[in-house]
């Protein structure tokens, strides 16, 4: 069987894919997750993960406060 680049594109496409929302679903730590979020927008592919990232932002916003933005970002701070 020949193997055209196409079809290794593709695999490999769909590897990558798995790889990066077994990444998503594995970390733990919000600067760690908010990182990954960052830079998966920032490469234009942050739609592929819409759900998962849709699903961490709820998970993570739960335990914040909502009193005013400097509250809420404070914990997010270095």
């Amino acid at each position: 069987m020949i193997v055209t680049p196409e079809v290794d594109g593709g695999a490999k496409h769909r590897e990558l894919l798995e790889r990066t929302q077994r990444e998503l679903q594995r970390s733990t730590k919000l600067v760690e997750m908010l990182k990954l979020i960052d830079n998966l927008q920032r490469l234009g592919i942050a739609y592929y993960f819409e759900g998962d990232i849709n699903a961490i932002l709820d998970r993570f916003s739960d335990g914040l406060p909502n009193d005013d933005l400097f509250t809420t970002v404070l914990p997010l701070a270095p």
